[in-house]
């Protein structure tokens, strides 16, 4: 019915050259606007994760760079505004993420484990449980000699105190112990 209370007339359908009135729905393009910030942000993470500290320091003057670059070409041309709204974004998530990364590399750099655990030595641990165990299954088939598979135990835990040889650390830290699992 239509607003007038009267109603439409169906329109006769069924002859050969009818067409149908619509035509079926398209879907939306997918929205690639957050594209280039994210990976802008991936690149710096990665920068400091391969390149240590000095990678996620290049990277955060880069993206510290690039920002006042794209402010002054947007403030002269008005063709460069549109554009340059993507490359502030995609910058200063680069910058957020480069300076995330290298204050983490840092922390890592200077734990005082790090050199022992590049050397291998073994540690004794004292550790406070964070979160509940979860058991992993195996689904490669290893396990004992009678070819059961043993499962894991994943151990999120807080670092107290850690003894290498006789030095004793008594720092923070998180740790992820795997531990042969209960059966």
């Amino acid at each position: 019915m239509t607003r007038t209370g009267a109603r439409r007339a169906d329109p006769v359908h069924g002859g050969p050259d009818d067409e149908p009135d619509e035509q079926p729905e398209r879907p939306a393009p997918p929205d690639l606007r957050l594209v280039p910030a994210a990976s802008a942000a991936w690149a710096a993470v990665l920068a400091g994760l391969l390149g240590g500290t000095a990678g996620g320091i290049t990277a955060a003057v880069l993206a510290a760079l690039a920002l006042p670059v794209t402010l002054l070409r947007a403030r002269t041309s008005a063709r460069a505004a549109a554009p340059s709204s993507i490359v502030l974004a995609a910058a200063g998530c680069a910058l957020v993420a480069a300076v995330l990364v290298t204050f983490h590399a840092a922390a890592l750099a200077t734990h005082p484990l790090r050199a022992p655990a590049d050397r291998g030595a073994a540690a004794e641990v004292r550790v406070r449980l964070t979160d509940d165990p979860r058991v992993l299954r195996s689904t490669t088939g290893g396990g004992d000699e009678s070819g059961t598979a043993r499962a894991t135990a994943l151990v999120p835990t807080e670092l107290v105190t850690a003894t290498v040889g006789a030095d004793r650390a008594t720092t923070g830290g998180k740790l992820l112990l795997l531990a042969p699992a209960a059966s």
